[in-house]
């Protein structure tokens, strides 16, 4: 576990921020460690282990992290990042669009497409671990405490660039209400039904990789 005294109280935190730190924001990235490009951060920590007070930060945002997660840590990271904002917090997350990207795929065939669902693969850290679409990411937020939810495709963007496979889903909510621990696996339960097909087996997993997600930040 990591404490962060570098974090002040009511700090924006961008979460994952590589090459692209963004002015106004706590920057966090893990230490180089042979990753192109070097992440230039202004705090070097794994932000899954870090230990932040209740209602501490006043936004959450992550670029093109969040679908390197299993389905159980992704949601547990929605648990926490509910624990870590102010009432009224925000959350921001942009993911690949499963949905526009596979559309774009089965018209055109381009391969691109796939390897922006999946990841570049070219490290353990490159690989994409859950596919997202605009009804899942809504269902997940509601689902943990988030309201005001809006999502936002990337459409005007990729209609002028040549990355016409660089099809992303932007969502922007905030925190609704506080969740107890209890609350929170009661969520992660109700958010993984509708995936389960060999279900106690899929079940017992995926509610490991919640409650070890849910355990890396331990307290502040």
């Amino acid at each position: 576990m990591e404490t962060s005294p570098q974090i002040p109280r009511g700090a924006r935190l961008h979460l994952g921020c590589g090459g692209q730190p963004l002015p106004g924001y706590v920057n966090i990235d893990v230490p180089a460690s042979g990753r192109q490009p070097v992440p230039k951060a202004d705090v070097f920590a794994d932000f899954t282990t870090l230990a932040l007070p209740e209602g501490h930060v006043a936004e959450v945002r992550l670029h093109h992290v969040f679908e390197h997660f299993r389905k159980g840590e992704a949601v547990a990271l929605l648990a926490r990042f509910n624990g870590w904002l102010q009432p009224g917090g925000a959350l921001r997350i942009e993911v690949p669009d499963f949905g526009d990207t596979a559309f774009y795929y089965f018209l055109t065939g381009d391969l691109r497409a796939l390897r922006h669902l999946v990841g570049s693969q070219e490290a353990p850290w490159a690989t994409h671990h859950e596919l997202w679409d605009a009804r899942q990411l809504r269902r997940a937020l509601a689902l943990f405490g988030f309201g005001r939810i809006r999502l936002r495709k990337n459409r005007m963007w990729f209609r002028r660039s040549r990355r016409k496979w660089w099809r992303n889903l932007t969502a922007e909510a905030r925190k609704a209400r506080a969740l107890t621990p209890e609350e929170a696996r009661r969520a992660a339960e109700a958010f993984f039904e509708p995936y389960l097909i060999n279900r106690e087996i899929e079940r017992s997993a995926w509610l490991g990789h919640f409650d070890e997600m849910m355990r890396r930040g331990g307290e502040a």
